[in-house]
């Protein structure tokens, strides 16, 4: 499965008079137009949505609609989810997308620092390995055996596993890299050699 991890686009300044609640603050017009640049890089190198899972915050969601209109993705099949809001548990996402393992690519957008704890969690990290920058997006391939689910769930617990679960990072996403088409792909794709962390 290729995980894509999304965080949202620029927003509206906390500070800014003009700010509301957190929840509904939304995407700059900066944000919007950097965004869709990043969205069209990936559709220009070919990558092929799956599953589309955002948090329900209305930047995390405009951030989900601008990469569904950019790759052919329905929005109205864009499915929000409170494991992605901020300072969610990163082992209760992963015990939800075990039900998904049938889909080839999910994309999932949210916020930081909760995505980089995702992010350390899929590599069984202690701290972060990432730091995602607005509209920036990481890659993680996962492969899982005797259920990658099942690993994390117990690790989780504080209780040793009994089998490895390995998995491949494809992109430490804090850089750009042009896509074969030319478009700019901020934080896409970084780090090709792959690294491999084993957990249990």
């Amino acid at each position: 499965m290729q995980l894509y991890i999304v965080r949202h686009g620029i927003a509206i300044d906390r500070e800014d008079p003009k700010c509301p609640p957190d929840p509904e603050r939304f995407l700059t017009e900066e944000g919007v137009q950097k965004t869709k640049g990043v969205a069209r890089g990936l559709a220009g190198i070919g990558v092929d949505p799956g599953l589309f899972l955002t948090s329900p915050y209305t930047r995390a969601l405009q951030t989900a609609e601008i990469f569904a209109d950019a790759l052919d993705y329905s929005r109205q099949k864009i499915r929000r989810n409170e494991l992605l809001l901020p300072g969610s548990e990163p082992t209760l996402l992963f015990r939800e997308l075990a039900r998904e393992k049938q889909a080839s690519s999910i994309f999932l957008f949210g916020h930081a620092p909760q995505l980089d704890d995702v992010i350390s969690a899929a590599l069984g990290a202690k701290k972060h390995v990432t730091a995602l920058k607005k509209a920036g997006v990481a890659l993680i391939e996962l492969n899982w055996f005797f259920g990658f689910f099942q690993a994390l769930d117990v690790t989780a617990n504080g209780i040793q596993c009994h089998f490895a679960s390995l998995f491949e990072i494809f992109a430490l996403c804090d850089q750009s890299r042009k896509g074969r088409h030319g478009n700019r792909v901020p934080a896409v794709f970084i780090g090709l050699e792959k690294s491999r962390v084993f957990v249990g």
